[in-house]
């Protein structure tokens, strides 16, 4: 895999315009990998994107965020 796939994906979610689409993502892993779950986490949620928990509760969310 990727040495940092959250930071590769933050890089992008950077340029994208104020006020874009919501970006919805869960973090699979663990904190022993040698990305650690909770950097990759905060790199994406520095550029504003929301991580749930699980696949589930991330298709849950967004499902609920278009249907308001």
């Amino acid at each position: 895999g990727h040495e940092d796939p959250a930071g590769h994906i933050a890089a992008l979610v950077r340029t994208r315009r104020t006020g874009g689409p919501l970006i919805v993502a869960s973090v699979t892993g663990v904190e022993a990998d040698p990305q650690r779950r909770s950097a990759q986490i905060a790199a994406l949620e520095s550029v504003g994107v929301i991580v749930a928990p699980s696949n589930a509760d991330a298709a849950a969310l967004a499902l609920r965020a278009v249907q308001h």
